[in-house]
């Protein structure tokens, strides 16, 4: 991510995979949790992914490794996961704003 926390990428590309660092409250746990990653244009409209992310509980970091075709299009875009806990309680990161991803043309 560059200093303004935007995920900069060229188009077609798939990596690298974007993280986020969360903070895990007191008495928080990750066990039983799964994570989404959603990604819409930063205009709105329909979640152009809407796929499963990945939940490193040792680094308290959650990940979306990008797969073919999801950077095939130009534009900025925003994005976060939304976590699931095992109790079914439901938490999106970041809580404040999203994270910024910036596709941009290839040659």
């Amino acid at each position: 991510m560059n200093d303004n926390g935007t995920l900069i990428l060229k188009r077609g590309d798939t990596s690298p995979s974007l993280a986020w660092q969360v903070d895990v409250a007191p008495g928080q746990t990750w066990v039983g949790a799964n994570a989404k990653f959603r990604l819409r244009h930063k205009n709105g409209g329909q979640f152009l992914i809407d796929e499963d992310g990945v939940i490193d509980t040792q680094n308290n970091t959650l990940t979306y490794n990008w797969s073919i075709g999801d950077t095939d299009n130009d534009g900025e875009y925003l994005a976060d996961f939304q976590v699931t806990f095992a109790d079914q309680s439901k938490e999106t990161f970041p809580s404040d704003g999203f994270i910024r991803v910036k596709i941009g043309p290839s040659l």
